[in-house]
């Protein structure tokens, strides 16, 4: 590949959860945000139920088009955007369920939620996938360290938990506290 040549994000196959939006000229109603089930099937109105799951997104365009083809259109034009769905938990500024493209980062997805509050503890940072629960010092991923860069999948969790023990909060607690105390 020459140097100077574009970036590619590989985007990895389709799995369950995934959304794709399709977008389809001159075709509005059949248009929009269509989700993966758990089987591996997307089921676009007008078009009708499609094995995407494991494909890429571009090959899912093709089986979409052929689908298009088979009901009676003769040239459609479609464009296909794929999209992960993972949900940010805990001390986030805004906790969701995030729709975002594939390859993102857990750094990117904790910006995405609005970044972490000040009670997070990001060392103790849960990554939970397919049942699995992979704790990750995001705090050294912060610092550029490689558990930032970990790529997120449909279905992940992120859980970033509240810091215990004597934290700023606590302490002024304690002053307002003690200053009371001596006020009596």
């Amino acid at each position: 590949k020459a140097p100077d040549a574009p970036a590619e994000r590989r985007v990895g196959g389709l799995r369950g959860g995934d959304v794709l939006r399709v977008v389809v000229f001159r075709e509005k109603e059949l248009s929009g945000d269509f989700l993966i089930d758990a089987r591996g099937y997307v089921q676009i109105p007008g078009v009708g139920v499609l094995q995407v799951a494991g494909l890429e997104p571009q090959e899912a365009q093709e089986r979409i088009v052929e689908g298009m083809r088979a009901r009676g259109f003769e040239k459609p034009e479609v464009a296909v955007q794929a999209q992960v769905r993972v949900s940010v938990l805990g001390e986030v500024r805004q906790p969701a369920l995030y729709p975002t493209e594939p390859g993102t980062s857990l750094l990117q997805l904790l910006t995405i939620a609005g970044g972490p509050t000040e009670r997070a503890n990001l060392r103790a940072t849960r990554v939970v996938r397919d049942g699995r629960v992979f704790v990750v010092d995001l705090e050294s991923g912060l610092a550029g360290g490689a558990a930032g860069r970990i790529v997120l999948y449909s279905g992940d969790y992120i859980v970033v938990p509240r810091r215990t023990g004597f934290t700023r909060e606590s302490f002024s607690f304690v002053l307002r506290a003690v200053g009371a105390a001596a006020a009596l």
